[in-house]
């Protein structure tokens, strides 16, 4: 099955479905005593309402079940009738009886979104429908077909051992004896509907960017397929504690195609169970990231686009049991993005340095031990020295004891395993930083350190978002992925001109840096001059986006040399030595793809000498610190107002990523 555009998308940002409200989700095991079950929102203690049976009045005690909270009278009331009904209450009362019997299923989370699943099919009749139901595939025979499969057998174990405890809870709501965690073979709905969550669920984001939970759609949404180069993606809506609106006016701009005997049963229309769906709960809406012609399939991404072939392929196969064989996957030769980030000669060294594939897995089990170490035990100094030394080669005498497979092996500046480096090291850096700022905050030498782990920290973001932006220019589709990290490269860079320290402090509390610069640059006008308001839409978003981006490296192209020094001038490792400028990697001998840049009908020509007006670099006269404060945070406004621009086209202007954006700039002394 697939969904295919029923009109030409001519531009991108455009959603292609109304709000599509889920018909079953659960609340992550993690946040159900912080948020409300129903809207997932957070709770304001001490306002936690537990549920409401509906044949009493009188709410469950909350310590007698380790149930769900909501955050109104109106949130229980939506939700409660399903939480009982289902059976998921009865499933935390056998996991209260018997602690053990997750041993095997680590999470209750899709175990309760498989009831709440099966709930609304009981209820509407959609228990049979020729190997679907409700036209969802389970893919349980592809996993029990698989022979010595490690992760299939995995798969397969959750399957068998959550539709058992979900056949219990279901006796128990219905009468039936709550003892013993009995071992029937007699549970082939649960697994099959517990299947069809696994294969068709999607997680839920909130506004932290963080998993909140899981929901399952329609076919109007699961019918929509993977590609590993799509042109759409989604977001969430997630409904307040107030009465949930009736549909937007948005029209369905796709429609299914496939299978004529699946269609004939389950006809892509949500009108067919429209009185099941719940009503309630994170709303999707799907969004395009490239033109569609009439006719043409829409897909979407299930994997992280910033992995290689063989690992999306892998990853695709054994979570969903289906090879990926998509244009980019098939390509042959591989694309440009691929050839990056699987490239194994040393070329920013311009060495011959290849390596076996036997020595990249042995490298990558070396960095997944480390990142291992890192959540577990939180030593991010520790983590960061050990990623230093893989990026630079295993270089360092202290690390001759590596397997001489990986001694002075150096990775591409973007290979796959760079990148995954320089997330981490981003990350580790900055909380180093705050960790030791919490412990020495008045302490000189100690307030000196903070600084530089900050501006290494800020230097690793600004290398992500070059790598993805000239990833991006070759495959457009990771357009969400970069508008992430241009923000998370702004707020870095703003965050870094407050940690100066004070001895150093710059620029009075009350300039405006956009005020310096509005008259020199075309994106301060396009995008700082009126915060809050959207971008005006008398023409394309394509050319809009042409525009915007072709100024943003205008100005980024100016800025970003003196930043960067200043940024790496003192660090103490040697990794940054080879990248001399984080957006221009022509310099590194990487760029030989005479189709560097993939879809012309969506990135024209972004060439930064077409346009006139650049930033200009700030000559203060307060001093050196003075200036590199000023072109540090001008240069993080412009981040973060180019990553704001990309997230509206992913997700719509009012998104949670660009009120972030906005609540950075209106709370500081910037615009």
């Amino acid at each position: 099955m697939e969904m295919r555009a029923v009109e030409d998308i001519e531009d991108i940002g455009e959603d292609l479905t109304h709000q599509i409200p889920p018909i079953a989700f659960s609340l992550s095991d993690s946040f159900l005593h912080s948020h409300c079950s129903s809207c997932f929102h957070p709770l304001n203690n001490p306002n936690k309402f537990p549920p409401l049976h509906p044949n009493n009045s009188n709410p469950i005690d909350p310590n007698s079940i380790p149930s769900i909270f909501y955050c109104s009278q109106i949130c229980s009331s939506l939700d409660s009738y399903t939480h009982f009904f289902s059976g998921e209450f009865h499933l935390f009362s056998i996991i209260q009886s018997q602690p053990n019997i997750l041993s095997n299923t680590t999470t209750t989370t899709d175990i309760r979104t498989a009831l709440r699943l099966l709930f609304f099919f009981e209820n509407f009749g959609f228990l049979s429908s020729n190997g679907r139901i409700c036209g969802l595939l389970s893919n349980i025979e592809k996993f029990e077909n698989e022979d010595d499969d490690d992760e299939e057998d995995e798969i397969l174990g959750r399957i068998k051992d959550g539709g058992r405890l979900m056949a219990m809870a279901r006796r128990m709501r219905d009468g039936g004896v709550s003892g013993v965690y009995e071992l029937k073979e007699d549970n082939l709905v649960e697994e099959i509907v517990l299947g069809q969550v696994l294969m068709n669920s999607v997680e839920v984001q909130g506004d932290e960017e963080c998993y909140l939970g899981n929901a399952i759609y329609g076919p109007n949404f699961s019918w929509i397929n993977h590609s590993c180069s799509p042109n759409a993606c989604y977001r969430f809506l997630l409904s307040g504690s107030e009465l949930v609106k009736e549909y937007d006016d948005s029209k369905l701009r796709i429609e299914a195609a496939g299978d004529e005997t699946v269609l004939k049963t389950w006809v892509c229309d949500e009108s067919k169970f429209n009185n099941g769906i719940c009503g309630y709960g994170p709303r999707m809406v799907v969004r395009s990231t490239k033109p569609i012609k009439k006719g043409e399939e829409v897909c979407i991404t299930y994997t992280d686009l910033l992995q290689p072939t063989a690992i999306r392929r892998s990853e695709l196969w054994s979570k969903y049991c289906f090879y990926c064989c998509c244009l980019r996957c098939s390509s042959s030769p591989p694309t440009y993005i691929d050839n990056l980030l699987q490239e194994s000669a040393s070329v920013h060294l311009k060495e011959s340095n290849t390596y076996s594939k036997e020595a990249c897995e042995e490298l990558t089990d070396r960095m997944d031990d480390i990142i291992s170490e890192y959540l577990l035990v939180g030593n991010p100094k520790s983590c960061c020295v050990k990623l230093e030394n893989i990026l630079k080669g295993f270089q360092e005498e202290q690390l001759k004891e590596e397997p001489s497979s990986l001694q002075n092996l150096k990775l591409h500046p973007l290979h796959h395993l760079s990148i995954n480096a320089y997330i981490v090291l981003a990350s580790a850096y900055k909380i180093h930083a705050n960790n030791l700022s919490a412990l020495h905050s008045e302490i000189d030498n100690h307030i000196s350190e903070v600084f530089e782990l900050s501006k290494t920290s800020a230097a690793y973001y600004i290398l992500l978002a070059g790598v993805t932006h000239h990833l991006f220019l070759s495959e457009s589709s990771l357009i969400p992925v970069a508008a992430h990290f241009w923000i998370n490269a702004g707020e870095s860079l703003l965050n870094l001109v407050r940690s100066l320290p004070p001895k150093t402090a710059g620029l009075n509390s009350s300039s405006k840096i956009s005020d310096k610069c509005r008259s020199k640059c075309m994106l301060m006008d396009r995008l700082g001059y009126d915060l809050g308001s959207d971008l005006s839409r008398s023409k394309s978003r394509r050319f809009e986006f042409i525009d915007i981006t072709s100024s943003f490296l205008a100005c980024v192209s100016n800025i970003m040399p003196t930043v960067w020094h200043f940024l790496i001038d003192t660090h103490h490792h040697c990794y940054f030595k080879y990248i001399k400028d984080p957006m221009d990697f022509s310099l590194l001998g990487i760029i030989s793809s005479p189709k560097l840049i993939e879809s012309q009908t969506l990135l024209g020509n972004t060439d930064s000498s077409c346009v006139h007006r650049r930033c200009i670099i700030f000559e203060d006269t307060g001093g050196g610190v003075d200036k590199q404060r000023s072109n540090i945070a001008q240069l993080g406004i412009h981040c973060l107002l180019y990553g704001e621009f990309l997230a509206s086209i992913c997700y719509s202007s009012d998104c949670y990523l660009n009120k972030y954006v906005r609540n950075l700039l209106f709370d500081n002394r910037w615009i």
